[in-house]
């Protein structure tokens, strides 16, 4: 009979009951490890107290299942019903259950005490060999059998409840990840309706941090969904295989985890298994969220395909409340699991230890977490403190959303930033040296200042008219350039030569943006269109008419990766890299130029002098507006400035405020006609500035703005209100610069 709590009656859920179910299961492990014979469920049942006997004998079964699939034994339902013949349907949901594991590195229960019991079998996570494992029609496909349009090539992974398969899709002709559900598990009419949900879940996440689904079909006796192939490790086996990460490239994948998680949580769904293993890493370095059929949408029909107690994740990365009843997960339980993965990434460790699943749950529930300064002494005291926070025990005591997480390291970064404690290093995306080919310039220098000597290192021509925009790919081996030729040119630039050459339909390209993972590069051109090319192949792109008129500038979120647009109907768009969009905003003026710094802040420019920045949590600001008009935005790496280029030839400086944005600081005299670009050096030394109708790059310490170096260029008097770009290396002292006369590019190296 139901109890008022909505349990059975007698389901005691304290400390001391489960302890008291912790210490049968536990024997009944150290049975099964130690003796030659395999024990009986019904020995370990005897003298149980009898409201906990149901749920004993659920814990015993999968105890049991477990045990007898590492064996390959053939988990035969006939013999449990034999054996205990008052609970076959108990049996059967259990089998159900534990065939239900998406993966062979995770355990589907049914109670907050199921277990995966050593840390030897969690070494051991990986599937048994095909010769010790049954086989059944889901997990049959050899290399060359054909599914509709797939072919299979090779299986790169395998469960309870399916396996998955790299496959060849014959009419796109591109790689995908084919995912089966088992026929047996079909007739479970939960994981058939679960198996159904991930699907449902799969086709409304579009984000460049979650692996996108293509398709879902049935052929025959299997059930399929195709998704994206990513090439490359997950977090476990990254940190097993290369060791606890650098401070740097562990909170860059929390982040990108965290843009994945937050797209997620927006449309109501939580993954409830975050962990390294569920976190992919491809050869660029850009994460993506996987196996999110564990994700439940907050619905009520979703709510009736698990019971209270269910345990559908790793215990080891499982908040609390999601231990000891899975319909209590939210955004917070991911948060908490996301907390869990970074301590993994820079400690090589799990957060609590133990030999059992029992032990580990009851240490996340009553346990502290360890300092990470403990174990890593060189990480910044606000790390830990963050940490500490994403695992405080109650819900409602930790950080509230992902964005307050991000948030939160956005602001301590960017306090960080001005004595270097707990910064970004500089050493990203390290290229190789480059060769010299000319001389130093002989430049002249404001007195007291740093001598800097730009160096000649290569010219680059292919385009047959004006150059509009540079942009460097993050890593910084390619330069795309777009020209009112209606093309744009993506150059090695390390070797000098034409990488692609992508085609704008012979309209103007006015605007160009690489993706802060470097997998897609936009362009915008003067008919309204933007065109997103994926850099791995730079094949035909996407598009969208994004714009009424010219679109004059696009920029992409870091952490989000969505991009941002703007043009001359005096709109600002944001879309997912599918051209999805997300939101928009009318402004009273044309948009001239956007700047996202690496902290996340968006900062738009507009005619008559109007800049805007979008805070965390706040609309745009409105600050007065300027005399003249600003042509380009440039904002430095930690941005400790902003930097705006104005046709009345002076270059305005900002700093950034958090309650304000940015705040007017200073102005530089920079040239005597109109400012057309200006760029931030990767370590926030030197400011370029460009004027296109002088004819001059000149180049600014950042200590009091003196100029520094002036590298002479031919002007070209027709260029007088637009931008013409200068563009400074993502990681290296490489400043790209325009010749307006005859449409070449010039690489410096200082």
């Amino acid at each position: 009979m139901p109890s008022d709590s909505g349990r059975p009656a007698g389901d005691d859920r304290s400390p001391s009951a489960i302890r008291d179910v912790d210490s049968i299961c536990n024997a009944f492990e150290s049975a099964w490890r130690t003796q030659p014979v395999p024990p009986r469920m019904e020995d370990f049942l005897h003298g149980a107290d009898s409201g906990q006997a149901e749920r004993i004998l659920r814990e015993l079964l999968l105890i049991d299942l477990w045990w007898r699939s590492e064996k390959g034994e053939f988990l035969d339902a006939a013999e449990y019903h034999r054996r205990f013949p008052r609970q076959t349907s108990l049996v059967d949901e259990v089998l159900a259950e534990f065939r239900g594991a998406s993966t062979a590195g995770e355990m589907v229960g049914s109670s907050a005490v199921t277990r995966r019991t050593t840390a030897a079998r969690q070494a051991d996570a990986a599937s048994p060999p095909a010769s010790e494992s049954p086989t059944s029609a889901w997990d049959s496909l050899k290399p060359g059998e054909v599914l509709g349009n797939y072919t299979i090539l090779e299986q790169i992974g395998r469960g309870g409840m399916g396996a998955v398969y790299k496959a060849h899709h014959r009419r796109m002709d591109r790689i995908v990840a084919l995912k089966t559900i088992a026929p047996e598990v079909l007739k479970s009419s939960q994981a058939l309706a679960r198996f159904r949900r991930e699907v449902q879940l799969a086709a409304r996440l579009d984000h460049p941090n979650i692996v996108t689904a293509y398709d879902a079909d049935q052929f025959n006796d299997f059930c399929i969904l195709v998704m994206q192939y990513v090439d490359g490790r997950n977090l476990h086996d990254l940190v097993r295989q290369d060791g606890p990460r650098p401070f740097d490239q562990a909170l860059g994948f929390i982040e990108q985890a965290a843009a994945g998680l937050k797209h997620a949580h927006y449309l109501g769904i939580v993954h409830r298994d975050v962990k390294p293993a569920n976190l992919l890493v491809d050869r660029q370095g850009s994460l993506k969220v996987l196996d999110l059929g564990l994700a439940r949408a907050l619905s009520k029909e979703s709510d009736q395909l698990s019971h209270t107690g269910d345990l559908l994740g790793t215990v080891d990365y499982m908040a609390p409340e999601q231990a000891l009843d899975i319909r209590q997960a939210d955004a917070r339980s991911d948060i908490y699991s996301l907390g869990c993965t970074l301590y993994y990434l820079l400690t090589g460790r799990c957060v609590f230890a133990g030999d059992t699943i029992v032990k580990k749950l009851l240490a996340h529930r009553e346990s502290e977490p360890p300092s990470l300064r403990a174990e890593r002494p060189d990480l910044p005291v606000w790390l830990d403190n963050l940490f500490q926070r994403m695992l405080r025990k109650r819900p409602q005591d930790r950080f509230q959303s992902l964005e307050d997480v991000t948030r939160a390291i956005f602001t301590e970064r960017k306090q960080a930033s001005d004595t270097g404690v707990g910064a970004p290093s500089a050493a990203v995306a390290a290229t190789a040296e480059w060769p010299v080919f000319a001389g130093a310039l002989e430049i002249d220098c404001a007195p007291g200042s740093p001598a800097v000597s730009p160096q000649l290192l290569r010219t680059l021509s292919a385009h047959t008219d004006r150059i509009v925009r540079l942009a460097w790919s993050p890593n910084g081996r390619q330069l795309a350039s777009a020209s009112d030729d209606g093309r744009v040119i993506v150059w090695d630039s390390e070797q000098g030569e034409i990488h692609a050459i992508l085609e704008t339909d012979g309209v103007e390209a006015g605007c160009v943006a690489w993706s802060a993972n470097g997998q897609f590069l936009a362009a915008g051109t003067a008919d309204g269109l933007i065109r997103i090319w994926g850099t791995k192949t730079f094949a035909v792109p996407k598009l969208t008419r994004a714009h009424t008129g010219v679109v004059r500038a696009v920029a992409w979120m870091r952490q989000e990766n969505y991009l941002i647009s703007g043009g001359d109907d005096h709109q600002l768009c944001i879309w997912t890299s599918s051209f999805n969009r997300v939101g928009s905003q009318k402004f009273g003026n044309r948009i001239t130029s956007i700047a996202v710094s690496y902290q996340g802040v968006a900062t738009i420019a507009m005619d008559g002098g109007e800049i805007r920045v979008a805070l965390p949590a706040r609309d745009w600001s409105v600050p007065p507006q300027l005399a003249y008009d600003v042509l380009d935005l440039a904002v430095s790496r930690r941005q400790r400035f902003a930097a705006a280029a104005c046709t009345d030839g002076v270059v305005r400086i900002y700093r950034f405020d958090w309650k304000s944005g940015w705040i007017e600081e200073r102005t530089i005299a920079a040239h005597d006609d109109s400012v057309s670009g200006v760029s931030f050096s990767a370590d926030e030394k030197l400011l370029a500035s460009k004027s296109s109708r002088e004819g001059v790059v000149r180049l600014w310490e950042t200590d009091r703005f003196q100029e520094v170096a002036a590298i002479p260029e031919i002007g070209d008097a027709r260029v007088y209100l637009w931008h013409s770009s200068v563009a400074f290396h993502p990681s290296r002292r490489l400043l790209a610069t325009l010749d307006d006369s005859d449409q070449g590019i010039r690489i410096w190296s200082f």
